[in-house]
């Protein structure tokens, strides 16, 4: 399967990128005791995620290449974003680093996955802030997304209405406050059960 080597992502990266991956690459020597190399692979080829219909990234350790890599997975692949890969990153440094979140056993893994999200992201955005990226722009794009997502009222969101409450609210919570107000508006219009107490 072809895949953006960490290698290639260097070439391109800007400094807090390059900072990103000297982090990851320093932390996973120290807590694992070898170097995961960063890749970014195409969502769209990974059986697990196909069927997702919307933009989509999520990082997680690929046995299948040797060495074992932390693969990226995205739905606008091959194009490259620092602030994504730093994003996707981040998740991982903060596991490395012991960062508790929580973890619900009798939950399904898309509702363990955005929740674990909501509480990464506050800290995610700071961490990249830290190192030179303002992640601002990125998120308020992708909370755009999610807007023309809520629009589409005779595509149902595809884990029910209860999921998509927290993806929402995860945009609302650290996007810009002029989006986060475009997006209660209109969640209001096309989904008023979201607002039910």
């Amino acid at each position: 399967m072809a895949f953006i080597s960490e290698d290639s992502i260097r070439e391109k990266a800007d400094e807090a990128t390059i900072k990103f991956l000297d982090l990851w690459e320093e932390l996973s020597n120290s807590v694992l005791g070898t170097s995961l190399p960063v890749c970014i692979k195409d969502l769209k080829k990974n059986p697990l995620y196909k069927h997702i219909t919307y933009e989509f990234s999520t990082a997680i350790p690929d046995p299948v290449e040797k060495p074992v890599s932390l693969a990226i997975w995205t739905s606008h692949y091959p194009h490259l974003s620092n602030v994504l890969i730093t994003h996707e990153i981040g998740h991982w440094i903060l596991v490395l680093k012991g960062f508790k979140t929580i973890r619900e056993g009798r939950l399904d893994r898309v509702k363990n996955a955005l929740i674990r999200s909501m509480i990464d992201h506050p800290v995610i955005y700071s961490l990249q802030r830290k190192y030179g990226h303002d992640p601002l722009e990125w998120v308020d794009r992708r909370a755009i997304d999610s807007i023309h997502y809520v629009q589409k009222q005779a595509v149902p969101w595809p884990h029910g209405i209860n999921l998509m409450a927290l993806y929402l609210a995860d945009d609302v919570f650290n996007c810009s406050k002029r989006v986060s107000k475009r997006i209660l508006r209109l969640s209001r219009r096309y989904h008023p059960k979201l607002h039910e107490k």
